[in-house]
């Protein structure tokens, strides 16, 4: 209970000082309201002010050294962006027209270079790989027909052999057969 009265008696404090705090704000906007219009009626009673001339043309002076600066500064900032536009398009020009001009000295000096070059120790060298080469290929070459002469060789043993076991078996029973 005494947890509710402390919580009811906090939430009218709050009211009581927000309200204080409005009638306050409502009575500040009317004194700030009187002081506008007091100006205003003040103002208008004063017909002649006197101003110095100095200090008009200071103002004035202060005035053109502003507006000249930002004036020279915005002319400065188009001149460079005029001049580096203006740099790109002839340094691409320079370039193009150099760029002709080294690629047709590169082409003759290329010419020139390979003119030079002597090619009697290249054609040896050309000449010794395709002879190893030709023997190496002629070597396989042979490596195949040696076999096929030794199995041609076996070939004909087996028959020679065939044709004295044959001989020899005639031979018993009275026929004989020379080879020379």
């Amino acid at each position: 209970m005494q947890n509710d009265t402390l919580i009811g008696f906090l939430s009218i404090i709050t009211l009581g000082a927000v309200g204080y705090a409005v009638y306050a704000n409502r009575k500040l906007d009317r004194v700030a309201d009187r002081f506008d219009i007091a100006t205003i009626d003040l103002s208008k009673d004063i017909s002649d002010v006197h101003i110095e001339e100095d200090v008009i043309n200071r103002a004035v002076h202060i005035a053109v050294d502003r507006q000249a600066k930002k004036a020279a500064e915005d002319a400065a900032n188009d001149i460079r962006k005029t001049t580096n536009a203006d740099i790109k398009v002839m340094v691409k020009k320079e370039i193009d027209d150099v760029k002709d001009s080294i690629h047709d000295k590169t082409i003759s000096e290329i010419e020139r270079q390979v003119g030079n070059i002597d090619i009697s120790n290249i054609r040896k060298e050309v000449i010794n790989r395709a002879k190893d080469k030709a023997a190496e290929k002629f070597e396989d070459d042979l490596d195949e027909i040696l076999e096929k002469y030794n199995k041609d060789l076996e070939n004909v043993s087996k028959i020679y052999n065939t044709i004295a076991d044959s001989v020899t078996k005639k031979s018993d029973s009275g026929m004989t057969f020379r080879i020379s």
